[in-house]
């Protein structure tokens, strides 16, 4: 027969066990929960003048963030990294008594011009200085000016088109303005004929020189003609209008 002794101490061991199945449940969730905090980036890169939001994850607690040079990265109470000039610092973050850090970096990108003024059919190189990231190029208007991803723009016909360099957030833009190629044709040494701006020339049906429509050696009828087709079926300049 069991004795009130014994049944006191089988309720007693009873509790106890109930309690310590209690606390190892909750245990691994208590430890696992604490082990999920963490800071969103622990290393950025930013433009001066642009900004970063880092986040602290796996708490509710309150976060107080600092920064360990704002002449060169600044931190809201948010968590909010706005770069001021170039260089390094760091940003915490401190949950309870704990500390998350970031390394920020803020480089400042810049252009090697913001405006050009090219004839159709040349090129030139744009080039960053100022950052190590890579750089993404565009072109607002493919048919007047393309860039290559080295930098490399090349024009076709007049017109105005933005170049764009894109680096992280930040884009920095070329206004490319194209002008039209030159009408007048060379006479071989250097000089062009005439002062006309027209490609148009005139020959006659049995001549073998193209001239101006007001030259005085043109006779019989008058054919009119581009200068680079005349050229091309054998007729040659005028000496005396210089077409």
């Amino acid at each position: 027969m069991e004795t009130k002794t014994q049944s006191f101490s089988k309720k007693f061991l009873s509790l106890v066990f109930a309690l310590i199945l209690s606390a190892t449940a909750f245990l691994p969730a208590f430890e696992a929960s604490a082990a999920t905090v963490k800071i969103s980036r622990k290393t950025i890169t930013v433009a001066v003048g642009k900004t970063y939001t880092l986040k602290i994850t796996g708490t509710d607690e309150t976060v107080k963030w600092k920064t360990s040079n704002s002449k060169i990265a600044a931190v809201s109470k948010s968590g909010v990294v706005k770069g001021v000039r170039a260089g390094k610092a760091t940003v915490s973050a401190t949950v309870g008594k704990k500390e998350y850090k970031c390394a920020v970096t803020v480089d400042n990108p810049k252009l090697s011009a913001t405006k050009k003024s090219v004839r159709a059919g040349t090129s030139f190189t744009l080039k960053v200085s100022g950052t190590k990231r890579d750089v993404k190029w565009y072109s607002s208007n493919t048919s007047v000016a393309r860039v290559s991803q080295s930098g490399v723009v090349k024009t076709y016909k007049a017109g105005t088109a933005y170049i764009t360099a894109k680096i992280g957030g930040k884009r920095i833009n070329c206004k490319v303005t194209v002008t039209a190629k030159p009408s007048s044709s060379s006479n071989g040494s250097g000089g062009s004929y005439g002062n006309t701006t027209s490609d148009t020339v005139y020959i006659t049906r049995t001549g073998e020189k193209y001239h101006r429509g007001t030259c005085s050696s043109l006779r019989k009828s008058k054919i009119a003609i581009s200068r680079s087709n005349a050229r091309a079926r054998g007729y040659q300049p005028c000496k005396r209008c210089r077409p």
